[in-house]
């Protein structure tokens, strides 16, 4: 599942690569998230992908150490999809993420 706005925004990647497999993820994903705080997060095995909705809001990093962000995504891999579904889970309940 995956939203116009966010297609679009993949495709606006420059990285070919990072642009494919974000598309696989959304494409192939076993859950999705919209948040209410217009967060949207992909569950593709042990990969998970965030599309944050305000970049000044990003709860992994503080805000004096948040690099130039060239685009509104991030993602991340974990060793195998019973702890990335784990992680997904237990986040759905973070209502910063």
């Amino acid at each position: 599942m995956i939203h116009e706005s966010s297609k679009r925004n993949i495709n606006k990647i420059k990285d070919l690569a990072r642009r494919q497999e974000y598309t696989r993820i959304t494409k192939n994903c076993e859950m999705f998230m919209h948040k209410p705080n217009g967060n949207m997060h992909w569950l593709c095995k042990n990969k998970i992908l965030t599309e944050w909705a305000n970049l000044d809001n990003i709860p992994s990093l503080p805000l004096q150490k948040r690099p130039v962000i060239a685009d509104s995504f991030e993602s991340w891999t974990f060793p195998d999809s019973k702890s990335a579904k784990e992680h997904f889970d237990s986040r759905s309940f973070d209502k910063d993420w």
